[in-house]
């Protein structure tokens, strides 16, 4: 292998992992106008306790 097609590769991964990483921080860490400036992690958690709580009134 080249190290010009080395330098590609390397180029290629680490521009992929930096879009991944900006890709979550938007979607999961950044807060949402539309969720009232909540993130959808702090959305996801209070659905999850809402659930648990009605599955508990439910059994019990």
């Amino acid at each position: 292998m080249s190290i010009e097609v080395a330098f590609m590769l390397i180029l290629y991964w680490t521009t992929l992992l930096m879009f991944t990483v900006c890709r979550r921080h938007y979607n999961e860490q950044r807060p949402h106008s539309s969720l009232g400036y909540q993130t959808p992690s702090e959305i996801a958690a209070m659905e999850r306790d809402k659930c648990q709580s009605l599955t508990f009134a439910l059994a019990s």
